[in-house]
């Protein structure tokens, strides 16, 4: 996987690069251990930029590839997709349908419509 440093590290980074050199290097009275731990910071900051610099290009590398991913993907299912097809058409013909003619109604019916109108009947006066 690859890791990202963020701007902030590298601005740090430079910083402190610049704190080691100008500060310690330009520092009047500078005794040798603190040369050699100078340098050492540099040196290892140094190779930080370095490896910083090298995760840039390996990030770079892998964004190119997934767009190359994604672009074969996408023409994939360009190829692959649903078509709509919407048809319009308009046909007026009039039908009449014989089935409710004459139709009766059971004994057995009109007492349920009966009981269920007393009901609704009984309910809307206990509103009022």
């Amino acid at each position: 996987m690859i890791k990202v440093v963020p701007n902030w590290v590298i601005a740090l980074i430079a910083a402190l690069m610049f704190a080691a050199t100008f500060g310690y290097g330009h520092h009047v009275g500078t005794t040798s251990n603190e040369l050699k731990h100078s340098t050492e910071t540099v040196l290892s900051l140094e190779a930080s930029a370095k490896r910083e610099a090298q995760l840039r290009t390996d990030l770079e590398l892998e964004r190119s590839r997934l767009r190359d991913v994604s672009g074969k993907l996408q023409d994939a299912l360009g190829k692959n997709g649903d078509t709509v097809n919407v048809v319009t058409k308009t046909i007026t013909k009039e039908v009449e349908k014989p089935v409710y003619r004459d139709s009766h109604l059971p004994s057995s019916g009109v007492q349920v419509l009966s009981d269920a109108a007393e009901r609704f009947n009984s309910l809307r006066s206990a509103k009022d």
